[in-house]
């Protein structure tokens, strides 16, 4: 826990998740999920002593990021793209398609 928390992972790709520390640790996930919550615990709360957002934190901006940016090219502003009625009832760009990815 403390070499991922340092940066300095050994046996995991250093992702701030309980998943890497078991990997670093080169113990099976369940290890720490079931038999020792303690240490997971310990572990969410010194990354959040840390203000940093975790990983799964971090995919799940980047893509609320990407389909905002979608919404506003797709309906051609930032006020259409947040309007719930314009969303429903699919007024918008050109197009009907829902962006890629």
């Amino acid at each position: 826990m403390d070499r991922i928390l340092a940066g300095n992972p050994q046996h995991s790709d250093g992702a701030l998740t309980i998943v890497a520390v078991a990997q670093d640790a080169q113990v099976p996930r369940n290890a720490l999920t079931q038999r020792h919550p303690d240490l997971k615990n310990d572990f969410y709360a010194r990354v959040k002593e840390r203000g940093q957002p975790t990983d799964s934190g971090r995919r799940l901006r980047k893509k609320i990021t990407k389909t905002v940016s979608c919404m506003v090219s797709w309906s051609g502003s930032p006020a259409r793209a947040s309007s719930p009625a314009n969303v429903s009832a699919g007024a918008g760009g050109s197009s009907n398609a829902p962006c890629p990815g």
